[in-house]
């Protein structure tokens, strides 16, 4: 069964001496697809990498739709194509698990990001009628360098949540 109804939501967080300057970030995929066979217990998760864009930043972890000037919205979303995903070289970002059991609380598998293949545990949870699947992602895991500014006294952290929150499945 394929699932294209749901969200697909990364979520950063900013860190040092400048953190104060900067933004927490809500980021949200726009085309996305996962096929989950039942039977097989598996999964497939593709992202197109082009499509994730900055949906808004957040304040003590909750959405702050207003904090972003447009300016600001399209230099984030230049840097997060450009630079850490690089779309031009990885149009896509797949995530291929299996699980064991009827209703699996997480999923075994592997993760390719930017031509790099790594283990990741994704969490599974039945929330108000959804299935929320998250994960961490470590970034330099995957030979990403974090975004940095200011002679690096503002940073991304390393740890990118990944949340897809999924109808049906």
């Amino acid at each position: 069964m394929i699932i294209t109804a749901g969200e697909c939501r990364l979520y950063t967080r900013r860190e040092g001496a400048l953190a104060a300057v900067g933004h927490d970030l809500a980021l949200r995929a726009t085309r996305w697809s996962v096929d989950v066979q039942r039977e097989a217990r598996t999964v497939t998760a593709r992202v197109q990498s082009a499509s994730v864009e900055v949906l808004c930043a957040r304040r003590d972890g909750a959405d702050d739709p207003g904090a972003l000037s447009p300016g600001d919205r399209a230099k984030i979303d230049r840097s997060a194509r450009g630079d850490v995903l690089q779309v031009g070289r990885f149009p896509e970002v797949v995530f291929e698990g299996r699980w064991e059991g009827d209703d699996p609380s997480t999923v075994e598998g592997s993760l390719t990001l930017c031509g790099v293949t790594r283990p990741l545990t994704v969490r599974v949870a039945r929330v108000a009628g959804r299935v929320v699947c998250t994960a961490t992602v470590h970034q330099p895991t995957w030979g990403i360098r974090a975004y940095r500014a200011m002679l690096g006294a503002l940073r991304v952290q390393a740890d990118v949540t990944v949340e897809w929150s999924l109808e049906g499945p």
